[in-house]
């Protein structure tokens, strides 16, 4: 994993923050958090470039699935609620030879 940061970015503040794999390769990422509903919320993107497959599962649910960022649309954000029934939230970010460009990620839980 790679990470960059635009300081002079005309965005929001989580939205400068970028966590990217440089060969394009899907990246998996866990929380052990309580079992129960969430609400999972991610930004992908980077200010002045286009991405065309920004990829995202969540618990096995795809959030964004070759989801395109462009110069016009430099950023995109999503839900899902998700139910967590083992302790872990999995993420999963990326495809082969594609990037996908991680800016932040809330997890809530859901009354």
């Amino acid at each position: 994993m790679k990470a960059q940061y635009l300081a002079d970015a005309p965005v929001d503040e989580l939205q400068r923050s970028i966590l990217y794999n440089d060969y394009g390769r899907t990246d998996t990422f866990n929380w052990d958090i309580e079992p129960g509903l969430y609400t999972v919320t991610v930004s992908v993107g980077w200010h002045g470039k286009d991405y065309p497959k920004h990829r995202v599962i969540v618990e096995g649910t795809p959030l964004f699935d070759s989801v395109p960022t462009t110069m016009a649309e430099p950023y995109r954000v999503a839900s899902i609620d998700v139910m967590v029934s083992d302790g872990n939230l999995t993420l999963e970010a990326g495809q082969m030879d594609e990037y996908t460009m991680l800016n932040w990620l809330s997890i809530v839980p859901k009354d």
